[in-house]
């Protein structure tokens, strides 16, 4: 059976890399030995990982967002610790600026408009409808927050010709 780092094991694979936990510390990996498999497993706090690159000797790594369902990269570092500081750095940047849009209901409402699924109902997954009815629910929230003639502005700015603004 091989490992679940087996794939690193190659060539131009990275030998050395490192689990990012939340307090910024780190757990340092060495992929070549099975037996640091375990160190993933049991670090509960991990929020990314940072590898060495054996190509050009940089470090760089990945962590998810935790504002959006995306992923952050970072690269070109000559050490762990800073590639592990700029993806903490990178994480933190984005909490506050989605703090800063959410503390503007305008700015909140307009982003959640350009971003609303309109035709979420006519899918067939119930996942994609409920995931939909959900969201709907948040915009029609921040409808009610804003003032009517702007609520009304920013709906016909960004909603399909056949939808009509709730307020």
């Amino acid at each position: 059976m091989s490992s679940p780092y087996s794939w690193f094991n190659s060539k131009a694979g990275p030998r050395k890399g490192a689990i990012v936990r939340e307090d910024g510390s780190l757990v340092h990996l060495d992929y070549t030995n099975r037996a640091d498999t375990v160190k993933v497993r049991e670090t509960t706090d991990r929020i990314g990982m940072v590898n060495l690159t054996p190509r050009d000797g940089k470090w760089g790594g990945t962590a998810r967002s935790r504002v959006h369902a995306g992923t952050v990269w970072v690269r070109d570092h000559d050490s762990a610790e800073d590639a592990a500081a700029e993806l903490l750095a990178k994480l933190q940047a984005e909490v506050d600026a989605e703090t800063a849009l959410t503390a503007d209901p305008v700015a909140h409402l307009e982003r959640e408009l350009e971003t609303h699924d309109w035709y979420s109902a006519m899918f067939d997954s119930y996942g994609t409808t409920l995931a939909g009815d959900r969201h709907w629910g948040e915009v029609r929230d921040l409808l009610a927050q804003v003032p009517v003639e702007t609520a009304r502005a920013l709906f016909a700015k960004h909603a399909p010709a056949d939808h009509v603004c709730p307020v």
